[in-house]
């Protein structure tokens, strides 16, 4: 019994010196918390669109927001500033193909915020302490809108003061809004495709279709590939189909028209000339 009780302390003492060999020494640096750059950028880069539905009051409508992160409770208490430079809109349209509108003062004028301070040439964003984020606020007057158009304000990030640090990253903003349509919605897209080689593709899904024009819509309904599809409703309720996945076409003999009744597009497209993917696509209003 005593050689059992020996045994078993030396075991023990074994125990003990392995795991002190094991542990490692305590920790004596200095924690990295808190260490590091205070950066700045704009949250919504490089592009945020917003559409409401009809209004006749003015409302409120943050653009866009630059945002600070700290690198420590001491960085956020103090103050700093960004440069934010605007660009035309119409030469952004110009380099770039698109139809965007100067918003008018009319339509809208900036908040007032005197952190947020327009320049003759931009802005000029003044965090006060405790600041992580400010936005670009404009009272929208809604009987100034212009349901054909998509209004926009465009932005660079090009400066921040002493002790913070420009993030990597999209550093323009294209901000845009404008008025929902009608066909503005959640859809069921049901329908088929008919493949060459591939034969009959079905399709059945919920796909969500956004205002893009006065009488346009946008949305990722095209057939089973689920691939970019503009519809365009005009004057006659018949429907124009454009994609930027393919060039589109109407199969002889069909159109594509729009029922108000139901809310329900019925469309006849395809694309390749040369051996015609024939899309068979009804989009029915949720």
């Amino acid at each position: 019994m005593k050689n059992k009780v020996l045994k078993y302390l030396l075991l023990s003492s074994c125990l003990m010196v392995l795991f002190s060999a094991c542990r490692k020494d305590a920790f004596k640096g200095t924690p990295a918390t808190g260490v590091g750059k205070t950066f700045v950028w704009i949250g919504e880069a490089p592009s945020y669109n917003q559409y409401f539905l009809p209004f006749s009051d003015i409302k409120p409508v943050a653009m866009f927001t630059v945002r600070r992160d700290a690198a420590s409770s001491g960085d956020l208490q103090k103050s700093g500033t960004a440069t934010l430079t605007a660009i035309s809109v119409d030469d952004y349209n110009a380099a770039n193909g698109t139809t965007y509108s100067s918003i008018p003062s009319t339509l809208a004028t900036q908040s007032s915020d005197k952190s947020v301070v327009a320049t003759a040439t931009g802005l000029t964003i003044n965090f006060q302490p405790g600041d992580f984020a400010k936005q670009l606020v404009l009272n929208v007057d809604g009987t100034q809108f212009d349901a054909s158009k998509k209004y926009a304000v465009i932005y660079a990030l090009t400066g921040v003061g002493a002790g913070l640090t420009k993030k990597a990253g999209p550093d323009t903003i294209v901000s845009v809004f404008g008025v929902k349509n009608k066909y503005d919605g959640s859809y069921h897209a049901t329908g088929e495709r008919i493949h060459p080689v591939l034969g009959t593709l079905p399709f059945d899904y919920n796909v969500t279709m956004t205002t893009s024009g006065a009488t346009s819509i946008d949305g990722p309904a095209l057939a089973d590939l689920q691939a970019d599809l503009n519809l365009t409703v005009n004057a006659d309720n018949t429907v124009t189909c454009t994609s930027t996945y393919q060039t589109l076409f109407v199969p002889a003999g069909m159109t594509n028209t729009y029922d108000p009744a139901t809310e329900t597009f019925t469309l006849h497209v395809a694309y390749n000339t040369g051996a015609p993917r024939i899309m068979n696509i009804t989009l029915k209003k949720n």
